[in-house]
């Protein structure tokens, strides 16, 4: 079989590479490669020089021989041209479309692609969702008529797609809720993490700090995480870039909090040494979907903090394999005293955190649970 992958709108295997996520994405491809699943897996992207910077790969053996990147057209290569060639993709690969055995979109946006393809082809469409988008922007202040596209384009995916692949159970019941999808279609596994890249390391000179990685947005609420670790002394470092990064970096000044660092984004495969470096992860968010930097944290063996919300209270369990608190200042505060001069605890949490990835959300169990849900189309 061939598979065929339509990239997220406006996504390109540049993209990948310049925002360190190439390895992690790639990987799932070419794992099923491995195991022989498909002859041959096509990726369809928004960057027109993504076939060159293919071939250099290839050749420097960072990229599987058997996946052809399909690149987005040189005269497409602008805003308006680029919304137009998510409409006519298909149609203007049609010698490449027409020999793909399955469809699958890698999100949301630009999906309308996939569905494009299943019904000029007549193939299967798998609509994968690494977040829901819909259920994202609603929690979000974004205009009526922004949700109600959105609405329409996940409407429309869902209803012609032949199997939807979602992360959690949460968002699984939200989609057959708010959309009307037969639960017969809906399937979920939560995101895979690399448990050979993430995994502890002994490092001899370990940091007595708390972690924080993620996008500097308003609902990863990284202020009361400053304030907590402000109020209990301890020092914290915080990965990440955006919209918040100088309104943070303003707080901190004026508020003359000394013991913050902000580290600009770092590659997916230079996570494991930070994540390792630290002792506590928190991941004080409002809302999640299913987020991977907390996996990937609990597989290398961190003790975790998270706030007990849908997208984190289904992951961490409560002085099991991590500590829930609340949203608030004081109550990440006390989750943090709880752990900060407390080794065997942190130590505790910390394997039995690794072990709950192990088990439930290793690359090996997503690849045979997504290919299981292909070999019932």
């Amino acid at each position: 079989m061939i598979l065929g992958l339509f990239f997220t709108r406006g996504v390109s295997l540049k993209t990948w590479m310049e925002t360190g996520l190439f390895g992690r994405e790639k990987l799932l491809y070419e794992t099923y490669l491995k195991y022989n699943h498909f002859s041959k897996i096509i990726l369809f992207t928004y960057g027109s020089d993504d076939e060159n910077i293919a071939k250099v790969l290839k050749r420097q053996g960072q990229l599987h021989n058997k996946i052809e990147i399909i690149p987005m057209p040189n005269i497409f290569d602008n805003n308006i041209g680029e919304l137009l060639y998510s409409f006519i993709l298909p149609l203007w690969h049609v010698k490449k479309c027409i020999n793909i055995d399955v469809f699958k979109t890698n999100q949301m946006d630009g999906s309308w692609a996939g569905v494009i393809a299943k019904l000029l082809y007549g193939k299967p469409l798998v609509v994968r969702c690494g977040y829901e988008l819909f259920q994202t922007i609603k929690r979000k202040s974004y205009n009526n008529l922004k949700i109600l596209i959105i609405y329409f384009i996940s409407k429309i995916s869902y209803i012609f797609s032949d199997i939807i692949i979602l992360p959690s159970k949460n968002i699984s019941e939200f989609v057959h809720r708010s959309f009307r999808v037969p639960k017969v279609k809906i399937k979920y596994h939560s995101n895979y993490v690399d448990t050979e890249l993430f995994k502890p390391i002994e490092i001899l000179e370990k940091r007595k700090r708390v972690l924080f990685v993620g996008r500097l947005s308003e609902e990863k609420n990284i202020l009361s995480l400053i304030e907590a670790c402000k109020n209990l002394g301890v020092g914290l470092d915080i990965i990440g870039d955006g919209v918040l990064k100088d309104y943070i970096k303003n707080y901190i000044q004026s508020e003359e909090i000394i013991d913050v660092k902000i580290i600009k984004s770092v590659g997916n495969d230079q996570l494991p040494y930070y994540m390792n470096s630290h002792i506590i992860f928190v991941l004080p968010s409002f809302y999640e979907g299913n987020p991977k930097v907390l996996l990937e944290a609990m597989a290398c063996g961190m003790a975790v903090v998270g706030t007990d919300v849908p997208g984190i209270n289904n992951i961490i369990f409560n002085n099991v394999n991590g500590i829930l608190c609340n949203t608030g200042s004081k109550s990440i505060e006390e989750a943090l005293e709880s752990l900060y001069n407390n080794p065997e605890k942190r130590k505790r949490l910390g394997i039995s955190a690794r072990k709950y990835i192990l088990k439930n959300c290793s690359l090996n169990s997503y690849v045979k649970f997504e290919f299981s849900c292909l070999k019932m189309l």
